[in-house]
């Protein structure tokens, strides 16, 4: 019996390691969930639509139509089908349907409608040239102008190799561009040219774009080195146009501003991805600043409203995910895999045992008499050996003739231990 446990014990032993290892794949495997998930969950989260009922709503529709703003429309959920939230009309990682840029196309410009809004710019997320959204734009009664990019934009969303090609276009009013559409092309016209003829001979708008204030979200402290190098490079481009995201308008990029205005090359502040939640005092600064420096500012927006999670928030789920994988799920898997396969293990040498016993059953009956008198240094060698022959279907009897050592004891805790060992004594020696 101690035997039997002993080879089960290291039997289990043995299967340790594959366990061990089985349960690092499956759980490396599942480290990738979150990757493979974020995509799925971004595509198919509920969309809600700007509306009168929402302040950024209401705000857009009343400064519109003042004199230094133009608004513009960021596509319509800023993500590509599989949730990409870099773009929403071209990716290099996905064949996006003409259906769906039409459609996002249509409801984008249906929330401006409902908003009031009559003359905005559409600034597609991403800088890339795709002639079905311009085919697209065109019929939906935008003016559409090819323009090339020239400048610093240091955000993902700028995967394209500089000079770009990007697409300028501006919302007509009653069939022909209305006056802010006439500004605009009078502040990026090529020089020496009309609006007119600009727009006539469909002529290629050179800007300089730049944008220096990416990630300042995290600055805290002026003496970052990347305020004095967004100075120094603000004065060596001379951009048309600067950029900014919202999330980094903060004290920083304020300061900043207010020196780049005073840039006679620079003409408009972009402000992207303003969303329904952004604090619309820091847009009436952006304006105000504007008005003061004869700037425009171009307030781009992203026209859904898409319950959003906080970076925080998902670096939490994160890891706690992986917290729990490792803690959890690794010791559970290879807990399991170790059970599954020691019952697996055992069970099979049951069947083997059982296959055995029938074999046994069909051999004819072989008797090992063993007779012993003071035989203990030999008696338990004596039992082995014949216990442990190949024949299989065997009875072992020990004879004792009296022994006054511990023959017989020895005999019988075989006896006890073995079925098909037994022990016969006589009550005397009898030679």
């Amino acid at each position: 019996m101690d035997r039997k446990k002993r080879k089960n014990r290291e039997k289990g032993n043995s299967l340790l390691p594959i366990a061990l290892v089985i349960g690092l794949v499956i759980t490396i495997g599942f480290s990738f969930f979150p990757r493979i998930i974020d995509p799925w969950v971004n595509a198919n989260l509920v969309e809600e639509e700007l509306s009168m009922d929402m302040p950024l709503g209401r705000y857009l529709s009343n400064v519109w139509d003042e004199p230094n703003v133009i608004v513009a429309l960021h596509g319509y959920s800023h993500t590509t089908p599989n949730g990409d939230d870099s773009a929403e009309f071209y990716s290099e990682c996905e064949e996006i349907p003409t259906s769906y840029i039409e459609d996002h196309v249509e409801r984008a410009m249906r929330v401006f409608n409902s908003l009031g809004i009559k003359e905005y710019l559409f600034e597609p997320p991403g800088f890339a040239w795709d002639e079905r959204l311009v085919k697209i734009l065109e019929e939906k009664g935008f003016t559409v102008l090819e323009g090339e990019v020239h400048g610093r934009i240091p955000t993902k969303v700028a995967y394209s190799v500089r000079p770009m090609r990007f697409i300028l276009a501006i919302r007509k009013l009653n069939g022909s561009l209305g006056p802010k559409g006439e500004e605009i092309l009078n502040v990026l016209s090529p020089k020496a040219q009309t609006v007119g003829e600009t727009v006539e001979k469909n002529l290629m708008i050179e800007i300089v774009d730049a944008e220096y204030t990416w990630n300042w979200r995290c600055m805290t402290n002026f003496e970052d080195p990347r305020y004095e190098e967004a100075l120094r490079n603000l004065k060596s481009d001379n951009p048309t146009r600067i950029i900014l995201h919202y999330p980094d308008l903060n004290e920083f990029t304020k300061r900043f501003l207010e020196e780049a205005v005073k840039m006679p090359s620079v003409k408009i502040i972009r402000c992207d991805d303003i969303k329904s939640d952004s604090d619309l005092r820091k847009i009436d600064w952006l304006i105000e600043l504007g008005k003061r420096n004869d700037v425009f500012v171009e307030l781009v927006v992203v026209p859904t409203v898409v319950p959003s999670i906080a970076s925080w928030a998902r670096t939490l789920i994160r890891v706690s995910w992986y917290l729990f994988l490792w803690t959890v799920v690794l010791p559970t898997v290879i807990l399991v895999t170790w059970f599954l396969f020691g019952w697996y293990f055992i069970r099979r040498r049951k069947l083997k045992s059982l296959k055995k016993v029938e074999e046994l059953e069909r051999k004819p009956l072989i008797s090992i008499i063993l007779p012993a008198y003071n035989e203990e240094k030999i008696i338990g060698d004596a039992i082995e050996r014949a216990i442990s022959q190949d024949y299989g279907n065997v009875e072992v009897i020990i004879v004792d003739d009296w022994s006054t050592d511990r023959t017989r004891e020895i005999a019988e805790s075989y006896a006890r231990k073995y079925n098909n060992v037994k022990l016969i004594t006589n009550g005397k020696n009898r030679g």
